[in-house]
């Protein structure tokens, strides 16, 4: 390559590269969007349109580590803002850059998997949710273990969903082989492990066996009332539920 009379070649390949003061600069403006909705529990609109600045910049690529967490968080804020339909498609958009930036196996991004398929069943296709954790399930059992906390939670998701999708059978089976890891790995008084033994006790009852619907509930009560408390929603609805049979039955 000829330069021409005073041309600093190193310099100009100096200058293409990007300045380490505009990655700090580009970094520290998603860590201030971030800490406000943090502090907020709000930031939708302002990391939203952080990123749009940022789509175009060199430095922050799509799957800089910054930017990979940083989409992470809008999704979950839309999310929690309640328009699920939005944080399913940002989720969506964003699997496959997290996968290539972390892998397949990372807990990041089986974590971005899950919460997609949570967003997919909770917009109205819990079918299709099913399904996607029928295939994100054994990946993250290879990855992070049978009895690892977020499996468990993908498992109870996956319960619920088939449920919805108008499995009944099928939720109950997995709820009933879900409970006892719940219970190891969650604790038997969590609300995740008490929960999975009510809907339980829900699906037998609808299947058609409401005496063991009622045993069940009737077991749970004791365990939601030292677990969540007495006047826990969930707590009074068993004892609702437990109430109203001990009645019909006092009639009959």
């Amino acid at each position: 390559m000829t330069t021409s009379p005073g041309q600093d070649t190193a310099w100009d390949q100096a200058a293409a590269l990007p300045s380490r003061v505009t990655v700090d600069d580009a970094s520290q403006e998603l860590e201030e969007v971030l800490a406000l909705g943090y502090r907020q529990g709000e930031g939708v609109p302002e990391l939203r349109q952080c990123l749009e600045e940022l789509a175009g910049n060199p430095v922050l690529v799509a799957d800089h580590p910054d930017v990979i967490t940083a989409r992470g968080h809008l999704a979950h804020w839309t999310w929690q803002a309640g328009d699920i339909a939005k944080a399913r498609e940002i989720f969506a958009a964003l699997v496959p850059d997290i996968e290539r930036t972390l892998g397949v196996d990372h807990r990041r991004a089986l974590d971005v998997r899950r919460r997609w398929a949570a967003c997919t069943g909770w917009s109205g296709t819990p079918a299709t949710a099913r399904n996607m954790y029928a295939e994100l399930i054994p990946v993250a059992e290879r990855s992070l273990g049978s009895e690892h906390r977020d499996v468990v939670h993908m498992r109870r998701e996956f319960a619920a969903f088939t449920g919805q999708a108008g499995d009944r059978a099928g939720a109950r089976d997995l709820y009933i082989e879900l409970i006892p890891t719940a219970e190891r790995v969650l604790g038997p008084d969590h609300i995740d492990t008490l929960s999975a033994r009510m809907y339980l006790a829900a699906l037998i009852d609808k299947i058609g066996d409401p005496g063991e619907a009622h045993d069940l509930y009737a077991a749970l009560l004791p365990d939601m009332e030292r677990g969540l408390g007495t006047q826990h929603p969930r707590t009074r609805y068993v004892r609702r539920v437990v109430d109203d049979w001990a009645a019909k039955n006092q009639l009959t």
